[in-house]
């Protein structure tokens, strides 16, 4: 990589909001007509999600007050707007329906204050800005057909 002008690095760690969820502590199910984002597994949430007090079968109904769109092509951007809406001093909510005693479905209030999580980066190739003129001559060869 050296050689071409790319940096390479293995692993890197970055601190960013988030929403508490990660993909292996969430499903989908089935509830009424559409399918839903419910919580799988509480001991792969990361420090957000154990702070907001999720429990194994919550069946997420909205965040910070929206109702979570249908799962299709607006749902990623749903998610993404709501963590752009994430800052310092800023409070994440969930509206969740979880069984009770009697197994009947409520409807939960969640709240945390937002907070940044550590996120792992790996295998990261990026052009080196500062590749020298015989760099940028090979690399140039490299990718041009």
């Amino acid at each position: 990589f050296k050689l071409v002008g790319v940096t390479y690095i293995p692993e890197t760690s970055t601190y960013q909001y988030n929403l508490g969820l990660v993909q292996q502590a969430v499903t989908f199910i089935d509830t009424d007509k559409d399918p839903k984002l419910a919580i799988a597994n509480t001991d792969a949430l990361n420090a957000q999600g154990r702070a907001l007090g999720f429990k194994n079968g919550d069946v997420i109904l909205k965040i910070n007050g929206e109702t979570l769109p249908p799962i299709g092509p607006e749902f990623g951007s749903f998610l993404d707007r709501q963590i752009k809406s994430l800052g310092e001093g800023k409070t994440l909510s969930y509206t969740v329906s979880r069984k009770n005693d009697k197994g009947e479905p409520e409807q939960i209030e969640l709240s945390a204050p937002a907070q940044k999580v550590e996120r792992k980066q790996r295998h990261i190739i990026s052009f080196d800005p500062n590749a020298t003129p015989e760099q940028l001559a090979v690399r140039n060869a490299w990718l041009k057909p």
